[in-house]
């Protein structure tokens, strides 16, 4: 039997209906804004969704274009063995954590899991925006880099899961040398008694991009402390020491010696020149392997870790972690954590083909012999520290560092780093 609507009814309905088109209208801004307009095109993988479509997904947040194809593979793989999509979404790099926690505290599209530098951790977990690792059973130092556990780590606790790293190391052209130096005083010996044929042939004995960080701070890194072993301890801060002070001596003078222009050698030119023959000794970061490879000088060449300075200053090379945070506001925590752990364990094995960056899972074993040196050159690094109060502490060391190069008091320069 058909029913009337009275008065007071049909004023419910058309309250309901202008509350939901107001909610549509907030729902298009708010994605509007969070994308930067529909110009802007950030959000590029995956789709903001409603609560009841994310009971069979996990959303997992990212900045860096680098995990477009991994997290695409991965999510193909996730679907078909465990029923639930990653909903990988691409969002702003400026102020990541910030909308990370706007977005926890609205309730509205909050991502279960999101990818970031593990210098970033310290922030991370002060704003209660983590939610620990406690499988011991996977992620120990027997599977994974030393490195990586440390990345992942913050006053004791794993905060996160371990992707993939970058890195520094050393490639020589066995065309012109079969001895791996184990010192940069083997490359100085090896400078001073080159023949003719070589002479004619080579431009540079030794070349790096002397602008970048993560080519420079080896020569530091021996006896640079800030952070202690996981970066999280404000008590550890060493900038001025006498060894410190004698590398950096040393750095300043391979400058004299092979005079690289900080001003005109990138790390594209190194690559390049290094394909080419022209250069003996190159420093290069994780992807200068497949780089080299696609090049079109075949040239041949050796990987070694990067050298000490001599028999009594060492070396220790930068490395960058990029981690996996599962969001303790996550609307499927169980499911979340599973997935950060299939990202950095079962999906280890293609990290390097579709990112360019090695896994930080150590018992991976490539065919590529190069890729495993860089593997041990990983386990000899060290991350960046976490600590807030470090600011942008890369940026400031960077600068430092191209002083020094340039001729600037050491002792001054490294003092600045203090302030």
């Amino acid at each position: 039997m058909h029913m009337g609507i009275n008065k007071r009814e049909a004023s419910g309905i058309l309250a309901a209906i202008i509350l939901m088109l107001i909610m549509g209208i907030l729902t298009v801004l708010f994605t509007n804004w969070l994308t930067g307009g529909t110009d802007d095109k950030t959000m590029t993988q995956g789709v903001m969704t409603s609560s009841e479509v994310k009971k069979n997904e996990v959303t997992v947040w990212y900045y860096n274009d680098e995990f477009t194809p991994f997290l695409d593979a991965a999510n193909v793989i996730y679907e078909k063995e465990c029923g639930i999509k990653l909903n990988c979404i691409k969002v702003k790099e400026e102020n990541y954590l910030e909308s990370v926690n706007e977005h926890n505290i609205s309730g509205i599209d909050i991502p279960d899991i999101y990818i970031m530098n593990s210098s970033m951790l310290e922030k991370a977990v002060l704003a209660g925006l983590t939610e620990e690792n406690t499988n011991d059973d996977i992620f120990n130092d027997n599977v994974y880099s030393d490195t990586a556990i440390s990345a992942v780590t913050y006053k004791g606790r794993k905060q996160a899961y371990p992707l993939n790293f970058d890195t520094s190391f050393l490639v020589y052209n066995t065309a012109y040398t079969q001895n791996p130096p184990a010192t940069f005083d083997d490359i100085i010996n090896f400078s001073n008694s080159v023949d003719e044929t070589i002479s004619g042939l080579v431009e540079n004995i030794l070349l790096w991009d002397v602008k970048g960080l993560m080519y420079n701070y080896g020569f530091a890194g021996g006896y640079l402390e800030y952070g202690g072993k996981n970066g999280d301890d404000v008590s550890v801060k060493s900038f001025t020491n006498d060894k410190l002070i004698q590398s950096m001596a040393y750095y300043h003078n391979l400058n004299q010696i092979f005079s690289i222009d900080i001003n005109s050698e990138t790390y594209d030119d190194v690559i390049t020149r290094f394909s080419q023959g022209k250069v003996v000794y190159a420093i290069l970061k994780t992807d200068g392997i497949k780089r080299l490879e696609e090049a079109e000088g075949q040239v041949g060449y050796n990987t070694v870790v990067l050298p000490d300075l001599n028999g009594e200053l060492t070396t220790r090379a930068l490395s960058v972690t990029n981690v996996a945070v599962v969001n303790p506001y996550a609307d499927n925590g169980d499911k979340a954590e599973n997935a950060a752990e299939f990202l950095s364990y079962d999906m280890a094995n293609i990290m390097y083909e579709s990112t360019g960056k090695l896994s930080a899972k150590k018992d991976i074993e490539y065919e590529n012999s190069h890729l495993n040196v860089i593997l041990n050159q990983y386990d000899k690094s060290v991350n960046l520290p976490k600590l807030m109060e470090a600011g942008d502490f890369g940026a400031k060391l960077e600068s430092v560092l191209n002083q020094i190069w340039q001729g600037a008091d050491i002792q001054q320069s490294l003092s600045s780093l203090e302030r």
